[in-house]
């Protein structure tokens, strides 16, 4: 197997769950790059119109979905949004999810460039 792993996401944990299925991984990979501007959104919104419940149920989908796929940064910026609507901590959660966008560009151009998207 390819050691591709970045700062981003290990693709290698995802590919060795899959028994080495890069056609899998690929498919899995595409679902989760769609799926998480719609987790982004929803958070902006729900943080928005403050329905601080619903921000953190969202967090805690998305820190699982790319704890699942080896994206443990991206987690990692979940849970910290997630843990910091238990405290109503506005402006950190703001700019954690603008730092989680980030990381996200960075984890689908690493997809790209190495053909799994």
């Amino acid at each position: 197997m390819n050691n591709k792993i970045n700062k981003s996401i290990d693709v290698n944990y995802l590919l060795e769950r899959l028994g080495g299925d890069k056609d899998l991984a690929s498919q899995i990979f595409e679902v989760y790059v769609q799926q998480v501007p719609d987790n982004v959104k929803n958070m902006l919104d729900y943080l928005e119109g403050e329905n601080i419940e619903k921000l953190k149920k969202e967090a805690h989908v998305l820190k699982g979905s790319s704890s699942n796929i080896g994206a443990d940064k991206i987690s990692a910026y979940a849970k910290k949004i997630e843990n910091e609507a238990s405290t109503d901590n506005i402006a950190d959660i703001k700019k954690d999810i603008n730092d989680l966008q980030e990381e996200f560009e960075n984890l689908k151009e690493y997809l790209k460039s190495n053909d799994f998207i």
